[in-house]
């Protein structure tokens, strides 16, 4: 098996803002394993938004 594969896996990051708007604004994305807080700017919002890490995967499949 190709360990590549098992470690490339990448989530995408939206903002919660807009999704809490209902929209999905894909923000970027991140490798599975990263951990911490990202600020990525929102075109939507006009700012930075705050987004922790790791997302879980019950909100990630919402």
């Amino acid at each position: 098996m190709d360990n590549r594969r098992i470690h490339n896996r990448r989530i995408d990051v939206y903002c919660p803002s807009c999704a809490a708007a209902g929209i999905k604004r894909k923000l970027m994305e991140v490798d599975n394993d990263a951990k911490g807080i990202i600020y990525p700017y929102c075109k939507g919002c006009k700012k930075n938004v705050a987004v922790k890490l790791p997302i879980s995967a019950e909100k990630h499949l919402r």
